[in-house]
């Protein structure tokens, strides 16, 4: 019995922490990217692409004393996995998805 009382209480904690976790997400807490163009070339043939990247700031705090800073260029909470052929060969990047995000005032990562 106590076995069976020891894995309830495992299943219920994971379930309690699953919830948790799945209302932060839909509460909108994400990574933002920011936009970076760069020069690929793929076979002497070359393109400018603008792909996403991860930038070093999120829209939630990650301690409550945490102020918040000013980016100083659009960020964006998601993006497309997106292809283009280069030289012939496919390529394969991620860009920005959607509008950007609508506050300049974020909180940095701090190194996190």
């Amino acid at each position: 019995m106590k076995l069976a009382r020891t894995i309830l209480f495992i299943i219920v904690l994971s379930a309690v922490t699953a919830g948790i976790t799945a209302s932060k997400s839909l509460r909108g807490f994400n990574n933002l990217y920011m936009t970076v163009s760069t020069r690929v070339t793929i076979n002497g043939i070359s393109r400018w692409i603008t792909l996403a990247d991860m930038s070093p700031y999120r829209n939630f705090p990650t301690s409550p004393t945490q102020p918040t800073v000013n980016a100083g260029r659009p960020l964006y909470t998601s993006v497309t996995l997106t292809w283009v052929t280069i030289g012939g060969v496919p390529y394969t990047y991620d860009a920005a998805l959607g509008l950007p995000w609508t506050s300049t005032l974020v909180y940095d990562d701090e190194g996190q």
